[in-house]
């Protein structure tokens, strides 16, 4: 049996983009009839090329999306962020199994699914995870490589055209693929150089049709015709410019998502303010510096070294109030509140905000109605999923378990402006993979979750992205990677501002997305759960800051007391096309 398609690698809305058919279907709808012909033919290495789709179907409100899941456990990148030596390794083994492949693209049978569904969204939907290759996004184009054959064509070129050289293009549906592909036809139509004109070719269909809750079907533009002598010219010309390094095209930028250019204009913003400080810290001296960090964070303090509080537990009902709890070193007050999620199909984080009451992310469950959580505070308890929220924006569970006396729910806090320290707190599996106490828990030994500890990376807000019912994104710097989804994002007071759900890749680095805390409120307390609040104000006290000595210099002036933050108002807007779906690839993910 081969294995199971278990590893989370990011969601891809379907605003935009068109897909591929085959027999009447759409060819990700296939995806079980291509595993099968790829690992009977040509085995389970070229058949894992492929990731498997879960598809959602628009409804009218959200739109449609399909969420990534590969059968490979490693660190999903981008083969465009890789660096040059480990990019040549898994650009061979594409190659290699994309020309394994090759031959049952022709195939009578199988030809029309293999074939199409070698059409690709963009060059990142070619992923290394663990230095296997794996394609997402398959099947189908976006709509502006569909205005011209010519457009195609470049697409390709940047996408999987040079790994399978004379290839001609993927067919768009089962028609195009009997022109071009079916045994038969000349050797000058199955290996047309693309971008070429298709000669004598009947006009292609008008505007795009939609069904199945808003999914595009293919549609075509027309036909181009040209004289025999221009094609042969043509071809000869174009075939040429196909070989790898000879051309390159550029990407098109106006296909880049209005919202992530947006918040790549603010973090540049953003970082230059953070500059000008660096140059004023520079010029200060090192007590100086150390004593203005405990209000004004110029550069982090180190975690170890900062004092939270810890909130008291609820007192019983008619009983006296809960003493004081004293204050902790941070890295033990999120440890304390932090959970391992485990679920059928992988694992992923989480935490509480009640000492029966954990979140997470929807897509860490799924659709399991019970998991087990565990954390070095609880051991290995089982949890009820009691509800959950997941569409365009939203991705929430929330857990039921029973009261945990030794467990330290997190407040919720406001949520932080750009530029203020942050911390990610979670389990993420490539990591944790190397943790002894880790892989016992998975395979349910209780007693190595007493040595389990999460893992935390500082980070700062990058920007703030308000999104309809009232849910803020937030971008920010803490690493993440797969396990830390439904993990909490914390300020340096130890309260939480958000739970870290997906990160999503460009062309140069990759962009981390938490849901605010304005959105765990909200998702609580409609499922009658309550959280409390952190009103006090944040930053923390830094435990080894001391008053700078006397000099000749004029003295900094004495920390004040930081402000509360002001509330932000959002107002509701709609997703805009291309805009990160909640719980997407690869991101971060279980």
């Amino acid at each position: 049996m081969e294995p199971v398609a278990r590893y989370f690698l990011g969601t891809r809305s379907l605003v935009g983009f068109r897909l591929m058919e085959t027999d009447g279907g759409f060819v990700i709808d296939q995806y079980a009839r291509l595993i099968n012909v790829l690992t009977k033919r040509c085995g389970g290495q070229v058949a894992g090329l492929f990731a498997e789709p879960h598809i959602s179907y628009g409804n009218g409100k959200a739109p449609a999306r399909i969420d990534w899941y590969t059968r490979y456990d490693g660190i999903a990148r981008p083969m465009t962020e890789l660096d040059p030596s480990s990019a040549l390794a898994v650009q061979r083994t594409l190659s290699s199994r994309l020309a394994a492949l090759r031959p049952l693209s022709f195939d009578p049978e199988y030809g029309p699914l293999v074939a199409a569904a070698l059409n690709i969204a963009d060059p990142n939907a070619m992923l290394s995870v663990g230095g296997d290759p794996v394609l997402i996004d398959w099947g189908m184009l976006p709509q502006t490589a569909l205005a011209s054959e010519r457009q195609r064509g470049q697409h390709f070129s940047s996408t999987l055209g040079p790994y399978l050289p004379d290839f001609g293009l993927p067919p768009l549906t089962g028609e195009e693929w009997a022109r071009s592909f079916a045994p038969g036809q000349s050797a000058e139509t199955q290996a047309r150089p693309r971008g070429t004109a298709e000669p004598a070719s009947e006009p292609l269909a008008g505007p795009p049709r939609t069904d199945r809750g808003g999914l595009a079907a293919p549609g075509f533009g027309p036909s181009i015709v040209a004289p025999a002598v221009a094609a042969s010219l043509a071809a000869l010309l174009l075939g040429t410019s196909w070989i790898p390094g000879v051309l390159a095209f550029p990407n098109d930028a106006s296909a880049a998502p209005a919202a992530a250019m947006a918040t790549g204009r603010e973090v540049v913003r953003q970082l230059e303010i953070q500059r000008r400080k660096l140059d004023e810290a520079m010029v200060a001296t090192c007590p100086a510096l150390i004593h203005a960090n405990a209000t004004d964070p110029v550069v982090p303090p180190r975690l170890d070294n900062v004092q939270v509080t810890v909130p008291p537990a609820a007192a019983a009902a008619g009983g006296p109030p809960a003493p004081p709890s004293p204050p902790s070193t941070f890295p033990a007050r999120v440890n304390e509140g932090t959970v391992l999620v485990i679920a059928s199909r992988g694992s992923g984080s989480g935490f509480f905000v009640a000492p029966d009451l954990i979140v997470t992310n929807q897509h860490v469950v799924d659709n399991d109605r019970r998991v087990r959580v565990a954390s070095s505070a609880i051991g290995i308890v089982e949890a009820e999923v009691v509800g959950s929220a997941k569409d365009e924006v939203q991705d929430f569970a929330l857990l039921k378990v029973a009261p945990q006396a030794k467990a330290k729910p997190f407040e919720i806090a406001a949520i932080p402006p750009p530029l203020q320290q942050v911390v990610a707190v979670g389990y993420p599996g490539v990591a944790m993979g190397t943790d002894q106490a880790y892989r016992r828990v998975m395979q349910g030994d209780a007693a190595a979750s007493r040595e389990l500890v999460a893992i935390e990376t500082q980070g700062s807000v990058n920007a703030l992205q308000p999104r309809s019912g009232g849910l803020t994104l937030v971008v920010h710097s803490a690493d993440i990677s797969h396990g830390n989804s439904g993990g909490p994002l914390v300020d340096l007071c130890g309260s939480v501002v958000g739970i870290n759900t997906l990160g999503l890749h460009d062309e140069s680095m990759m962009w981390k997305y938490a849901l605010g805390s304005d959105g765990i409120k909200a998702f609580v307390a409609r499922l009658g759960g309550t959280t409390r609040s952190a009103d006090h104000a944040c930053p923390p006290t830094v435990a080894s800051a001391e008053s700078p000595p006397a000099s000749t210099a004029t003295p900094p002036s004495p920390p004040a007391t930081a402000a509360p933050q002001p509330a932000v108002v959002r107002t509701p807007s709609a997703p805009a096309p291309g805009a990160p779906a909640a719980g997407s690839t690869p991101p971060a993910s279980r």
